[in-house]
């Protein structure tokens, strides 16, 4: 089942963020194992000797009349081991793009509100083909400058891709039918792809 978007501009946005996270996702390299250690430690072995800079900068304690402590205070120090005792790293599933890639529609659809809400008149995309007559088994009539389905008839392509009677007809292979009359439509139609026809359809 296709997904439903408030507008053809969500549509349009989703379709181009897939296209450039997919490839991102398939060429994005695998996380190293760690099976054996490493040749170098992570952390210091030794502290820092609190004279080792002084020589470079004999006079970093009273920099521009400001009082720079090198002591830090033990509460911080404290604060600091307990904030990195706490940090717990989340393991992202494999070929998962983030929070990119469970995004429906990414202009609107960051209202909480609309996710939780049924989208009414919703925007989706279907992909029909041609019979072996070169038919889709759909009729349409122009009202009020749009495209809508009059008759979609039993078995045919129409009806297996979800076409209803109501739909209106936004796009032909990414042509906006806004404006268009019947015969223009028509036209689109037998001139299309036999194989593959890409149309925008908003719901009833």
């Amino acid at each position: 089942m296709s997904s439903l978007y408030p507008t053809l501009e969500d549509m349009k946005v989703d379709h181009m963020i897939q296209a450039q996270t997919r490839p991102l996702e398939s060429s994005a390299p695998a996380a190293p194992v760690a099976s054996a250690p490493l040749p170098y430690g992570l952390y210091p072995s030794a502290p820092v000797a609190p004279d080792r800079f002084e020589t470079l900068y004999p006079a970093l304690d009273d920099y521009m009349g400001l009082s720079l402590s090198r002591d830090v205070p033990p509460e911080i120090t404290a604060l600091a081991t307990i904030s990195q005792q706490n940090q717990v790293a989340v393991p992202q599933p494999a070929g998962s793009g983030g929070f990119l890639s469970n995004m429906v529609a990414p202009i609107s659809g960051s209202s909480v509100g609309l996710k939780r809400a049924h989208v009414s008149h919703g925007i989706r995309e279907v992909i029909l083909c041609k019979d072996k007559k070169g038919k889709v088994g759909l009729r349409v009539q122009a009202i009020n400058q749009g495209i809508f389905v009059v008759l979609v008839q039993a078995n045919s392509p129409a009806a297996m891709a979800g076409l209803r009677f109501g739909d209106q007809l936004l796009t032909i292979n990414e042509e906006v039918l806004a404006g268009y009359s019947v015969d223009k439509v028509h036209t689109l139609i037998v001139k299309a792809n036999p194989d593959r026809i890409v149309m925008a359809v908003r719901d009833r």
